[in-house]
């Protein structure tokens, strides 16, 4: 019953996801070419720069919406740290591609890199969770 849960909250995660990431503009191009930042943390300082609110909403937006999926990814592949890591960068990296070559985004190294923080944490929150039941259990 945990898993079907789990599951249904998944979907409904990666849908939202896809919504925020890929759809946000109803699908269409934002961009008239596909566009690249390579540079690390660039466009972050050049937003902190001018608007503190953006440059907060962007960093703080990149890692939190990447939380679910480490948590997910954990509790549904159940390898190691390392593992769900690379799945969680490989989704990243996927919708980073996505965004490019759909001109709906920017390919931002950025991006790939605080949305891999956002998965970590993920992931240790569901190590977290899995100790407090196992907890619980091995208690009751």
């Amino acid at each position: 019953m945990k898993k079907r849960i789990y599951l249904v909250m998944l979907i409904f995660y990666l849908v939202l996801l896809l919504k925020l990431t890929i759809f946000r503009d109803l699908g269409y191009q934002i961009y008239s070419q596909p566009t690249a930042n390579l540079k690390l943390f660039e466009n972050l300082k050049y937003v902190k720069s001018n608007s503190k609110s953006v440059f907060l909403y962007l960093l703080v937006g990149n890692i939190v919406s990447f939380i679910p999926l480490g948590f997910f990814v954990k509790e549904f592949i159940k390898k190691n740290i390392i593992n769900s890591l690379m799945i969680s960068l490989f989704v990243s990296f996927m919708i980073e591609t996505i965004q490019y070559f759909f001109m709906v985004g920017v390919f931002e190294f950025d991006d790939m890199i605080l949305n891999s923080l956002g998965a970590f944490l993920g992931i240790l929150l569901w190590i977290f969770v899995d100790f407090l039941f196992r907890r619980r259990i091995k208690n009751a």
